[in-house]
């Protein structure tokens, strides 16, 4: 039974480590001898889509899994957000993204704390701040989840990737890339949050010019809904039209906002304090022309080229 096997695939992965062959070997013969018995009744193979119809009343594949995990509960504020089903995964997904935001922020403190002593109070606010946000964007996407499938209860594919039997398991290189991507933007938050949060960096006799700290809000908002969803991309591989949607909307982003720092002409500026002489203006200029100017005009250069990339993806795929 193909699909059967697809079905317990999709749901392994959800289920805790320690449990799952104990936990698929009873889903298979459940769910094997409701199959068997609908084949008596009607004294033929069943069709794919009677295989799939019991398979629906079962129920989606994170539903099944989330019914086996720990820490069972549930988010509400009035009424309920998050249902006991999904709960475990909004709780490890906020556990990994509190876990990375420690880490982060120790870094952060660590690169910072070369140029000027920051205090803990500044570092724990920044961390507050940041988790804050995190909170808001991931509690939001697994309350969209939560409401689609309690919506849309049976509007999932039990299919998925049978039609092409030569991708043995096709999510794990998704599920990698995600994993990958939530690392390099991890960073990436890392590195906004160090360069264009304060008001002021020094680079020695120069610093950033202003124009880099209003840059910060939308390069925040875009990184963490695109960490967001890889988290959510880990425990659901195949949500590939949306992954990809995404991923134009984030290029988008940096892409405009590669352009609107371009647009300014200054990128830094000298300390203030520094001496201002020919040889130190001269010395700014050439920072500004050959590093930021070039280096922006390259960096743009590739986003549109991967922006237009995700758009052709996007297109092709729907033919």
């Amino acid at each position: 039974m193909e699909l059967l096997d697809q079905y317990l695939r999709a749901i392994k992965p959800l289920l805790p480590k320690d449990q799952q062959q104990d936990i698929l070997a009873e889903l298979s013969e459940e769910i094997a001898s409701q199959m068997e018995e609908r084949q008596r009744s009607l004294g033929r193979t069943l069709t794919d889509a009677e295989q799939e119809e019991i398979l629906h009343r079962f129920g989606h594949p994170l539903i099944v899994g989330g019914r086996y995990q720990p820490n069972q509960g549930t988010l509400s504020f009035g009424r309920e957000l998050i249902g006991r089903d999904l709960f475990p995964f909004y709780l490890g997904a906020m556990k990994i993204i509190a876990a990375i935001s420690v880490v982060l922020h120790v870094l952060v403190l660590a690169v910072l704390s070369y140029w000027e002593p920051v205090s803990v109070g500044v570092w724990i606010s920044g961390f507050v701040f940041h988790f804050t946000i995190q909170f808001v964007v991931i509690t939001g996407i697994f309350i969209a989840i939560q409401r689609h499938l309690t919506r849309y209860p049976d509007k999932w594919d039990a299919v998925g990737n049978m039609r092409r039997p030569e991708a043995k398991n096709p999510n794990i290189a998704v599920r990698f890339e995600a994993i990958a991507e939530l690392v390099v933007l991890g960073v990436v938050l890392a590195w906004i949050q160090g360069v264009l949060w304060p008001p002021h960096v020094s680079l020695g006799i120069w610093e950033l010019a202003p124009i880099w700290h209003n840059a910060y809000w939308p390069l925040v908002a875009v990184t963490v809904a695109t960490m967001a969803f890889d988290l959510v991309t880990v425990f659901r591989p195949d949500n590939g039209r949306y992954r990809r949607l995404v991923k134009i909307i984030g290029s988008v982003v940096w892409l405009v906002t590669a352009a609107y720092l371009l647009s300014s002409g200054t990128w830094v500026v000298l300390t203030h304090g520094m001496p201002d002489t020919v040889t130190t203006r001269r010395g700014v200029a050439g920072v500004n022309e050959y590093l930021f100017r070039y280096g922006l005009i390259s960096t743009l250069i590739v986003m549109a080229g991967a922006t237009a990339w995700e758009i052709f993806k996007a297109i092709r795929n729907r033919r």
